[in-house]
């Protein structure tokens, strides 16, 4: 952010009152905990035998309103790992067929 940016949302904040603070904290969380869903897609669409379908139905069905940020972290982990076991598998064959 510029300085400039930066003066322009203190000017912002001053100018709201409390109830609306309050709705763009409220959003703000929203559109993080989406982030955080959204990311977790991502990674997980890397991964070997990955079934978008039932991801989806998953995805439709839980309530993000209430996701964890344990759980996210840990399923974030688990999805890195994979893929980094995959990627080992991968460079383990390619060394085999040299």
């Amino acid at each position: 952010m510029t300085p400039t940016d930066i003066t322009e949302a203190r000017k912002l904040y001053s100018s709201l009152n409390e109830q609306d603070l309050e709705q763009a904290g409220l959003v703000a969380e929203r559109q993080e905990k989406a982030l955080r869903v959204h990311n977790l897609i991502k990674t997980f669409e890397h991964l070997p035998e990955f079934d978008r379908e039932a991801f989806n139905i998953l995805v439709d069905e839980y309530d993000f309103e209430g996701l964890d940020t344990a759980l996210y972290n840990v399923l974030f982990e688990n999805a890195k790992w994979q893929q980094a076991l995959e990627i080992q598998r991968r460079l383990a064959e390619h060394d085999e067929a040299a």
